[in-house]
């Protein structure tokens, strides 16, 4: 324990008794706040890698967003973690210099989200390829990110909780020495951003390990339990049709498998005689790499594209109507006939009024046929954008709970308890409804014909 007072390997009592008489221990590994976020990071954009590969997505657009959001990100957690905590005057780039203390995880949200959206949406249309597809690939990896980067905190002793008294020690003692004896605030940064070292040893619980193993807990949560849950309760391939999906229990001969139209086969197990799927692949055969019937889906692509001339029809019939009425109001001066003119046009105009509107034709679309043309035996399926929404429910539940530990200057909204919870109840609302819409709603009205979702169809 070199790093104490005299290299004196004291208890955390005895520290706790020097009170206010002695500066507390200098941090030598302050290196690794930044290092850890580091890591954390990169490991979070070989995840998102990896995922979008495994969906065959090009990854040369994901480069190109890395250099777009990460700095915008970093740069967004920098001034709102920041922001309301210092007062830099005019020196504004004072904000921005990320490897010190003071980063919002919210403010790195905005930032990136934004950045990236505005990239994605023009990449989506390109490629067909629908927005949450790569949501769902990005968001949930952002908590590796964080459950590492969490760590750095312990090494620049911020995201402390709750002070303990030295009755309440007991709660830190089964953690190694090398954690506990780091759990106290090194420095206090004035209103100006200038740190000045504390006087006297406050231990504290750690709320930084407390974050780092929720965070991880819901990636886990939400990268395998939450898609094993919905392949639980769903009906089993072969369970409905054995013969097309048969597995080990149930295997049959080559000549017994039944053909159905697939985008690529699978390997087949067998023991010389019998062939049989692994359930995994059983499922992807059924679902993931079931190819519909072609006559039927150009079918819905032309339904698809009529409903989207509705618009397009209505739009162009409003302004031309609109335009032949002004022509002849502006021939007559007579007040009665502008008036019955008016009343005509107006008659004229509404069985378009509505229909002209991108909103409103969206709103009347339906894509329950595409829907159940691509999963005609009803499989219960994790949607695109679900785990997006439960990383925005799984942390905000999180910072919740333990919000109350943290101290006035780390919170998103600096002293203010309050407003914080607010926001966090409002992101928790709308993770809710971003839930409910890409489950239940988003699949069966927006879907489009030949776009990636969950499969490509």
């Amino acid at each position: 324990m070199s790093w104490l007072p005299g290299g004196k390997n004291q208890s955390l009592e005895e520290l706790m008794k020097l009170g206010n008489n002695v500066e507390v221990a200098v941090e030598p590994l302050f290196f690794m706040y930044p290092l850890m976020i580091t890591i954390g990071g990169f490991l979070a954009i070989g995840l998102i890698y990896l995922r979008i590969w495994k969906r065959g997505i090009p990854l040369s657009n994901m480069v190109t967003l890395t250099y777009i959001a990460l700095p915008a990100a970093v740069i967004g957690a920098s001034f709102f973690g920041k922001l309301g905590g210092f007062n830099y005057g005019w020196q504004i780039w004072n904000y921005f210099m990320f490897w010190r203390s003071g980063m919002s995880i919210f403010g790195g949200m905005v930032f990136g989200s934004f950045a990236g959206y505005i990239y994605l949406r023009q990449v989506s249309y390109k490629l067909q390829i629908s927005i949450w597809v790569y949501l769902d690939c990005i968001v949930p990896a952002i908590l590796i990110a964080q459950a590492l980067g969490r760590w750095g905190n312990l090494f620049n002793h911020e995201i402390l909780g709750n002070e303990l008294s030295v009755e309440e020690l007991w709660k830190i003692e089964w953690l190694p020495n090398w954690i506990k004896f780091r759990l106290y605030p090194m420095y206090v940064p004035d209103e100006n951003g200038i740190s000045e070292i504390v006087k006297g040893y406050t231990f504290h619980e750690p709320l930084f390990l407390y974050e780092s193993i929720a965070n991880l807990i819901l990636f886990l949560v939400i990268m395998f339990l939450v898609p094993f849950l919905f392949k639980l309760f769903s009906p089993k391939p072969w369970k409905k049709n054995p013969h097309a999906f048969p597995i080990k229990g149930v295997a049959i001969s080559k000549e017994e498998l039944l053909s159905i139209p697939v985008q690529r086969e699978l390997d087949l197990k067998t023991d010389g005689s019998r062939y049989w799927y692994t359930k995994a692949n059983a499922w992807k055969r059924a679902y993931y790499l079931y190819e519909a019937d072609n006559k039927l889906a150009e079918q819905y692509i032309i339904a698809n594209d009529d409903h989207e001339k509705i618009q397009e029809v209505a739009s162009m019939e409003y302004e031309n109507i609109k335009g032949k009425f002004r022509a002849k109001i502006k021939l007559t001066s007579d007040k009665q006939k502008i008036k019955e003119l008016k009343k005509q046009r107006s008659i004229a105009l509404r069985p378009y009024r509505w229909d002209r509107f991108k909103v409103v034709n969206s709103l009347t679309k339906d894509s329950k046929l595409l829907y159940n043309l691509n999963n005609p035996d009803g499989y219960k399926v994790m949607h695109s954008g679900v785990q997006a929404s439960l990383y925005l429910m799984g942390y905000s539940i999180i910072r919740m709970s333990l919000e109350h530990q943290r101290t006035g200057f780390d919170l998103t909204f600096k002293f203010s308890m309050a407003a914080n919870y607010i926001f966090l109840v409002t992101v928790f609302l709308v993770s809710i409804f971003a839930l409910v819409l890409v489950q239940f709603i988003a699949p069966y009205k927006w879907r489009q014909p030949e776009w990636l979702y969950e499969k490509s169809y």
